[in-house]
């Protein structure tokens, strides 16, 4: 029988380490895996509205299922941060990527992604005047490193080639990724995790529809010509990729340091390619297993980071509380967690 989130105790200490470990695999693992499944999705759905129904869709189950669960009331300034954090998170920085994706080569568009640790470590300090310590700068510096390293034997071009307004909006989409990722960690969220998550992503999903049928895509959507794995994919970002990886990257933003978390900026081409490799006959040489060493390395010099308070705040009274989270995630996914793909 489940406890109420409504009557639990605000949380003081730190989270269960397996909780921590389970949220972390589920972002890293999950969203590699979204690259193509976003892929293929968009075979059957353009886009903006593609997104949009994702994240509504899962919105909506998320809201459900937290009020079964009997969650807090929803008050109107948890709809005023669901709002600016959806906008934030899902119209602009998922919308981005959606948008420039096809309209880059690949590797280019997986570089300028992969900065979004050094915009949320960037964003954090500035705001808490906390300087991140050399070890976490290291890591963040290998991780650029070994992401140029990934690209380079996949021939990305950044000269005259590339598309101006696509590199522009994904130097703008992970800026707002990382903005809002650090106002969904201060801002006055909804005690509950799966409801917070929820909230976000009813109103990011709302305003991606909206953005989709304003850019057009509407007479574009023929979903009766849709083959099999774009209704498969769907379900896959709708399900795992929402319902499950995007809760538990909410949870752990509140929970763990924002540099910490960034990690699956890094990890995740890391997944796409090998996923590529295994799934989709695509090349896997010398160059990409070293990269992805430098990769990893990156993020155990950031995860093992000792030097406490370098972005780490304790969840306050009105943010989250014990037992909410990863528990319920289990119930919902079968894996313990609860949107960039």
């Amino acid at each position: 029988m489940t406890t109420s989130p409504a009557k639990l105790p605000p949380r003081t200490g730190a989270p269960p380490p397996w909780k921590v470990v389970a949220a972390f695999a589920t972002i890293y693992i999950v969203w590699g895996s979204t690259y193509l499944a976003i892929k293929w999705a968009v075979e059957g759905c353009p886009p903006f509205l593609m997104a949009g129904a994702r994240f509504f869709t899962a919105g909506a189950i998320l809201y459900a299922f937290a009020l079964w669960r009997g969650a807090p009331r929803v008050e109107p300034a948890h709809w005023k941060s669901a709002w600016i954090s959806g906008a934030l998170l899902l119209l602009i920085g998922n919308g981005c990527v959606a948008w420039a994706l096809p309209r880059l080569p690949s590797g280019a568009a997986s570089l300028f992604i992969a900065t979004t640790p050094l915009w949320i470590v960037g964003i954090d300090s500035t705001l808490s005047g906390r300087r991140p310590g050399l070890q976490v700068i290291l890591g963040l510096l290998m991780g650029c490193v070994g992401l140029v390293l990934l690209a380079l034997p996949r021939g990305v071009s950044l000269g005259a080639g590339t598309d101006p307004y696509a590199s522009f909006a994904l130097i703008v989409g992970p800026i707002c990724w990382a903005a809002g990722s650090i106002y969904s960690r201060d801002a006055r969220m909804h005690p509950s995790s799966f409801l917070s998550a929820g909230l976000q992503q009813l109103t990011g999903g709302a305003m991606l529809i909206a953005a989709g049928l304003l850019a057009g895509e509407g007479p574009l959507l023929d979903l009766q010509k849709a083959p099999a794995r774009a209704y498969l994919s769907f379900f896959y970002l709708l399900t795992v990729g929402s319902l499950v990886a995007f809760t538990a990257y909410t949870w752990l933003i509140q929970n763990v340091s924002a540099a910490k978390v960034a990690t699956y900026a890094y990890v995740n081409p890391v997944v796409a390619l090998f996923l590529g490799w295994l799934f989709n006959g695509e090349p896997l040489g010398r160059e990409t297993l070293i990269a992805a060493a430098v990769i990893l390395a990156a993020v155990v010099l950031i995860t093992f980071d000792r030097i406490r308070g370098e972005g780490r705040r304790e969840p306050q009274p009105g943010s989250l509380r014990q037992g909410e989270g990863l528990e319920g995630g289990a119930e919902l996914g079968g894996v313990e967690a609860g949107r960039r793909g």
